[in-house]
């Protein structure tokens, strides 16, 4: 039985998109309550020629931000706000909820990416027709971009071409980075399942996937990624499931052992989340002797009931992953 979407991923959404809205997109917006920089400046009695003094940057020019003609590099909108004497605990609260549109728009595409309902189609079309103003920009929108592709790659009727275009164009930008941001994760595991899922050649993910565990393990750290360590805790059960498709129980099995002595020695997780990593261990288990009678009593009461529309995204990604053992 094959899982539909990623776990790490969908709790992501979760968080930060629990909507599921599709975010309006900009290369070099920094999403921020333009409105309320105005009243501040208008408030404190501060010139807007003395934005033009300190920063270089003219009325008019100001203006057209605004208006939300153009938009303004980080610098900018950092400078603008030591002159209005914003705190940074204070800066935070104008940012706007549109702010990370990049990963938003990229976790839906990942998350629709082995739905073929019509709803879910629907919603991949309308993923699609916001960014397709990106395909032929001169402007550095390749991010975007490779959005775009995955969602070429994913619609219903793809043609094999397609599919195997997209996959070597964002093969090729995974195999350039050194430093992996969430966009990054984001894109190599929704890559590494779409691949997996349709059959295609193994390549660089595959090729590649040991580099990358290593790198995804390095990123738990005492005090790092607090926000986003549910996804990181869901992500490793969907990397073991991969693994245990790939390579077999024994592979996944070592994986996640690993991944639990890197997660308990640096984070504190939930009762819930240790049972889960439980769960998975057990499912990899190859000898009878280790399994564990009361993570066997869990299994036997979730395992009666296959219908898993009925019971929470979780449990049901959890109970796909273990009929997938039995």
């Amino acid at each position: 039985m094959e899982s539909r979407y990623l776990l790490g991923v969908r709790r992501l959404i979760r968080m930060v998109n629990p909507e599921r809205e599709i975010p309006q997109t900009s290369v070099v917006s920094v999403n921020i309550n333009r409105e309320e920089i105005e009243e501040i400046r208008k408030n404190k009695g501060i010139y807007i020629r003395t934005f033009e003094e300190k920063i270089n940057l003219s009325k008019s020019r100001y203006y057209r931000w605004l208006k939300y003609d153009i938009d303004l590099p980080m610098e900018y909108i950092v400078s603008m706000t030591k002159i209005l004497g914003i705190s940074f605990i204070e800066l935070e609260d104008l940012f706007v909820d549109s702010t990370d549109e990049l990963l938003r728009i990229l976790l839906l595409t990942v998350d629709l990416s082995l739905k073929h309902d019509e709803k879910s189609q629907q919603e991949l079309v309308a993923v699609a027709k916001e960014l397709e103003k990106f395909r032929f920009s001169r402007e550095d929108t390749q991010l975007y971009q490779l959005i775009l592709i995955f969602c070429d790659m994913i619609r219903t009727g793809s043609k094999e071409s397609v599919k195997h275009y997209g996959v070597e164009r964002i093969e090729s930008y995974l195999s350039k980075i050194e430093y992996f941001t969430l966009y990054d994760i984001v894109l190599y595991l929704g890559v590494l399942n779409f691949k997996h899922y349709h059959r295609i050649k193994i390549s660089y993910v595959e090729q590649n996937i040991d580099s990358f565990i290593r790198m995804f393990l390095a990123k738990i750290q005492k005090n790092k990624l607090v926000f986003a360590r549910s996804f990181f805790l869901g992500s490793i059960l969907d990397l073991s499931l991969i693994l245990r498709k790939n390579q077999g129980k024994l592979v996944a099995y070592d994986f996640l052992k690993q991944a639990q002595s890197q997660v308990l020695a640096n984070w504190t997780i939930s009762p819930y989340d240790q049972q889960l990593f439980d769960l998975a261990l057990f499912s990899n288990v190859t000898n009878a002797e280790q399994i564990d009678t009361n993570i066997s009593s869990v299994i036997e009461e979730w395992s009666q009931s296959r219908d898993l529309e009925k019971v929470s995204d979780e449990k049901a990604f959890v109970m796909t992953y273990l009929i997938g053992s039995m």
